[in-house]
């Protein structure tokens, strides 16, 4: 077959170009997926090939082009989305699976040229009976496409999928594209063998119901192939929704283990121990709440000295026998029996498997009944012991992990692995970042590590699937995981979804370490390669309450043990440099690094005794006082903070006036530092107790004066003594111009109302200079003195008391 001469070659070769290009593009679209950028790439560069063999060749060798170049885009698209995932680059036995593939849609091309040059007589002479077209359909299409289906289906595992919904969607987008690749050169090739006749196409050919049969085909092909990529986004959009759906589930069901995992954490730092009946008991609660949950685990320090009581224990209160892993004198791992049902199953032998599990998964259809048949067992899952051995002591850790599959069929990765790491100075020395960690699997590959990693675990056993070593500073930390048996396929078996491979999260349990140094300078493991679904957001969410619970534990503990104390900061006179009062700070000795006075302050109100605080402190307080030189410092006064809860208690100001009377402290001696904060939600019974205690000689200050927003109205309707300059404008008064004039405004202010004026927070020389200028009298902060104990601040006014009366002398 000629191309044609004459008057007709340019819009012949134009007509032919433009309808191999929209061909082409509309194969491509079909198949692919509009998610992917580079879809386009494949039929711009067939084009110009076309293009360019269109003008000089036989039209056949353009179909066989369009045919090719169509197979192969679409091979490259799919298997860099299959195969290649997450790779930073392809291994050469993926190379040569390409190799192959494109060799067998290069092959199927050719078979549908040929195909098609045996019909091209009848078409051209319209002799093509009805059977003749059904025929050439079925042998260009499914016939020649059923090669490249098998191959990439033995390939990437397509043979064994469920003929879903989502499946047979791709199948049949597949039997489009390649169809249309080569029927969409039918009408070409018709209107290329009539050019010549133009009178004889008019009257006889395009009167051919079998040649507008043709025609309309094609059309009919295109839309079709258009409203099956509609119908697969529509299947996307819905799994999407699905997803999300799932997600919002999975988070709930996660918020509400979060808080009972905290429960038991502050359970165990109070009590002191949490034995495995307990943690049963608390597992089984909360798995039973949360059907998502696939399993709990315990973990503890078990020295080897006590090795042989702890199993010994553990096999009284289970009534089964419960041995720990055992490390020889090298540091190498020696596999302890243990019930053959808890064994996980990532990297157990393949000839284990099936006596282990009851089924085999060696294939994907296996795998696949596995996780049908786990999702049927409604996610059964066990609270195990596991185990820990370091030299060290007994710490505890609870921590959960989640399914990676909706049994809806959505795909998510876990949003949360937790971990709550108990233990005092252990827990304490790992959190504090000065230690090499590195953490391996039992086949001894590197899954995590800090800087300068220590040696791995020599000798490991491979078997030993969730064996995982763990080296801080010189303790060598040996973890073994125990979960449902029911839950094992979720760790190993892969799930196709729209025709893409989406891989289980290799080491889910990897994960349940990633909280484990949370606190370590808000630095945490990104372990992209194993658990993707880990984000820095989730951990950011999870610390705070985690150290939360920790801080309530530590601050219940002291508040039983009576720990709390007042701490004295001197406000002292600028000019004479003399103590004119002192400040009452709560203060807790041996507190954990990290935890303020806030944090005991919010825990007191949480648990409404802040009240009791408030009254506690104020004892402390006064009876230090009562030792000190009082009677010859009439001008001196305590200053106390009060909470807005027990200024609104109606026996307050009795309570306040009966504790002077008891350690006899005038009350000229005692103010009261209040905030805006605790007037705003006053009433008249706070306003009258006020009165009461001023009546008394109790002195009041407005303390973090000019924060608010109503400040100088307070100083109108109370019988303010004091006021305290917030540190906001202290802090920036030598480098500050406006602070500086707002400072001296606020002292002209208490100078007409005959208010004194203290400077909170005054930590260097250049302030003091700045506010001796202004004529601020009294200040107090780090540069005069640090919170100091009762007895010093006592010797501190003998001191000072003597020194006066020598000068007089």
């Amino acid at each position: 077959m000629s191309v044609a001469t004459g008057w007709w070659p340019s819009v012949y070769k134009t007509l032919l170009t433009t309808v191999a290009l929209v061909g082409v593009m509309t194969a491509t679209l079909a198949l692919s997926s509009s998610f992917y950028r580079y879809t386009l790439i494949w039929p711009m560069t067939g084009a110009s090939l076309l293009f360019a063999y269109y003008w000089g060749r036989p039209a056949l060798v353009g179909v066989f082009l369009a045919a090719l170049i169509h197979n192969w885009s679409n091979d490259w698209q799919w298997f860099s989305l299959l195969s290649w995932t997450g790779k930073a680059q392809p291994a050469p036995a993926d190379t040569a699976l390409l190799l192959v593939v494109c060799s067998v849609g290069t092959v199927q091309a050719w078979l549908g040229v040929r195909i098609l040059r045996a019909y091209v007589v009848d078409i051209r002479d319209g002799s093509l009976s009805l059977p003749g077209w059904i025929g050439l359909m079925l042998l260009v299409g499914p016939t020649v496409c059923l090669l490249r289906t098998l191959a990439l289906g033995f390939v990437f595992g397509w043979v064994n999928v469920p003929l879903a919904a989502e499946n047979l969607l791709f199948a049949s987008a597949m039997w489009v594209s390649t169809t249309l690749s080569v029927w969409m050169a039918v009408p070409v090739i018709v209107v290329g063998e009539l050019r010549k006749n133009m009178p004889r196409l008019a009257q006889n050919r395009l009167r051919n119901p079998r040649i507008m049969l043709a025609l309309v085909t094609s059309a009919a092909i295109a839309l079709a192939a258009y409203l099956g990529l509609q119908q697969v986004q529509r299947e996307q959009q819905r799994f999407e929704n699905l997803g999300i759906s799932f997600k919002n589930e999975i988070q709930a069901d996660l918020d509400a283990a979060e808080q009972k995992l905290l429960l038991l954490r502050a359970f165990y730092r109070v009590t002191g121990d949490v034995s495995p009946t307990q943690f049963d008991q608390f597992a089984g609660e909360l798995l039973e709440g949360s059907h998502l949950l696939l399993g709990l685990g315990w973990a503890e320090h078990i020295p080897d000295a006590e090795r042989a009581r702890t199993e010994a224990g553990l096999a009284a209160q289970r009534g089964v026998a419960t041995p720990l892993t055992q490390v020889d004198e090298s540091g190498s791992l020696a596999a302890a029996p243990r019930r053959d049902e808890y064994w996980p199953l990532l990297r157990i032998a393949p000839q284990e498997r099936k006596p282990l599990l009851g089924f085999d998964l060696a294939s994907e259809a296996q795998r696949r009944a596995a996780l049908l048949q786990s999702q049927s067992g409604g996610l059964a899952a066990s609270a195990r012991s596991i185990s820990l051995r370091a030299d060290g002591e007994h710490v505890p850790a609870v921590f959960l992990y989640l399914p990676t599959v909706d049994p809806r069929g959505a795909v998510v990765a876990p949003l949360k692995i937790q971990a709550l790491l108990g233990g005092h100075g252990m827990s304490r020395e790992l959190l504090a970042g000065g230690h090499d960690l590195q953490l391996t699997n039992a086949g001894g590959e590197t899954l995590a590590e800090m800087p300068a990693g220590p040696t791995r675990i020599r000798n490991a056993d491979p078997h030993l699937a969730q064996e995982f070593t763990l080296k801080i500073g010189s303790d060598v930390w040996h973890l073994t995981v125990a979960t449902s048996k029911m839950a094992l396929p979720y760790l190993s078996a892969p799930l196709w979804w729209l025709g893409q491979a989406l891989p289980q999260l290799l080491c889910v349990l990897i994960g349940l370490f990633l909280a484990l140094i949370a606190n370590n300078d808000r630095r945490i493991f990104q372990l992209e390669r194993y658990y993707a679904g880990y984000v820095e957001g989730l951990r950011k969410s999870a610390v705070p309450q985690t150290q939360a619970a920790l801080f309530d534990a530590e601050i219940e503990g002291a508040w039983n043990e009576r720990a709390f104390e007042p701490r004295f900061e001197p406000i002292v006179d600028i000019r004479s440099g003399e103590i004119r009062g002192a400040e009452a700070l709560l203060r807790w000795p041996g507190a954990p690094e990290g935890l303020t006075t806030g944090d005991i302050i919010e825990w007191a109100e949480r648990k409404n005794l802040i009240g009791d605080l408030d009254r506690g402190i104020l004892s402390a307080t006064l009876r230090a006082v009562a030792s000190w030189p009082l009677a010859r410092l009439p001008n001196f006064a305590i200053s106390v903070n009060v909470s807005a809860s027990e200024m609104q208690n109606p026996q307050w100001a009795g309570h306040v006036l009966q504790e002077l009377a008891r350690y006899r402290v005038p009350g000229r001696n005692l103010c009261f530092e209040i905030t805006e904060g605790v007037l705003i939600r006053s009433d008249s019974v706070v306003l009258d107790q006020l009165a009461l205690l001023r009546e008394a000689g109790v002195r009041i200050a407005l303390d973090d004066f000019g924060t608010g927003y109503s400040s100088i109205a307070y100083l109108r309707q109370l019988p303010v003594d004091r006021i305290k300059l917030d540190r906001a404008f202290v802090s920036d008064l030598a480098a500050d111009d406006k602070a500086r004039r707002i400072v001296a405004s606020i002292l002209a202010l208490g100078r007409t109302l005959e208010i004194d004026l203290v400077a909170e927070a005054v930590e260097d020389s250049r302030t003091v200079k700045v506010l001796r200028e202004l004529g601020c009298q009294l200040a107090q902060g780090w540069f005069f003195s640090h919170t100091i104990g009762a007895q010093a601040m006592r010797d501190l006014l003998n001191t000072q008391l003597n020194g006066q009366r020598t000068r007089r002398a």
